[in-house]
């Protein structure tokens, strides 16, 4: 997994001739696509995209640099014509790196953290925190903006229920191998998908949906528990001996639960399924 925003790893080729040694190709040229879309190319009848500069280091040894500006599966192909000819074809995934809840800065202030040694450390507990948050243990709700692709569902009955939400937009749905209109269904608050159709009644379907949930304002109390409950896994991770002496909150936990009282009152009043 590369993030959005990095240039591709190792963006290059090594030709060699029909004994295996390093030799020259007759004319090489890269194609970048997402898609069977041209994001970029470089090289002799380069065409569609972005211009790539396609560098010669050595005897057979050819690299170029790109930074792809969307997230997906890209796939950049090399092609030899002429002398060695030969295609090598290469897939890359893209993805927007994880963000939390919170972001570190705010952490650090609530913590009185003043060093930057555990940045690391509280970034990976920020992701933890934010995940226990929008659980079914947590909150319920999905905070973060999520891209959900292709959920599968059996649905039966005249309803089905997304895993994410609020619902910001459907983006696709399709119904045993067959696209739908998303304009034929509605999202309810709690995540449940509807069609007056009836296209879910008679009989179960596998179903996909694609949709991006999330992403809306965060109240103050989910901000409150979400600083509390990094601060609860910062202290067992550190033992609790190198926490800045404060006030001690109320940690104690019911038997089976990760998540202390105190973050659990936090996030009671948005919870979608209660404590």
């Amino acid at each position: 997994m590369i993030e959005l925003g990095d240039p591709l790893p190792d963006l290059g080729v090594d030709v060699f001739d029909d004994t295996g040694s390093p030799s020259d190709g007759g004319a090489v040229s890269l194609t970048i696509t997402r898609d069977g879309v041209t994001l970029a190319s470089g090289g002799p009848g380069a065409s569609g995209g972005t211009l790539l500069t396609i560098t010669h280091p050595g005897t057979g040894l050819y690299s170029s640099a790109y930074t792809p500006l969307v997230t997906g599966q890209i796939v950049a192909t090399w092609t030899v014509t002429g002398a060695n000819a030969g295609v090598q074809t290469t897939v890359y995934t893209i993805e927007v790196p994880p963000v939390g809840i919170v972001g570190l800065d705010e952490v650090k202030r609530h913590l009185r953290i003043y060093r930057n040694d555990d940045d690391d450390t509280l970034t990976s507990l920020i992701l933890e925190a934010s995940d226990l948050c929008e659980s079914p243990e947590g909150s319920g709700i999905c905070w973060r903006r999520t891209v959900v692709t292709d959920e599968a569902h059996s649905a039966t009955g005249g309803a089905l229920y997304l895993s994410k939400f609020p619902v910001a937009s459907l983006t696709s749905v399709n119904v045993s191998g067959v696209a739908q209109t998303v304009a034929d269904f509605d999202v309810s608050p709690g995540g449940m998908m509807t069609t007056e159709s009836g296209l879910f009644s008679s009989r179960s379907y596998d179903v996909k949906v694609s949709y991006v949930a999330g992403g809306g304002p965060v109240p103050a109390a989910i901000r409150g528990g979400m600083l509390e409950m990094v601060r609860y896994l910062y202290g067992t991770h550190r033992g609790g001996s190198n926490l800045p002496r404060q006030e001690e909150p109320d940690y104690n936990t019911v038997s089976g639960f990760l998540i202390p009282n105190r973050v659990k009152m936090a996030w009671r009043s948005h919870s979608s399924v209660g404590f």
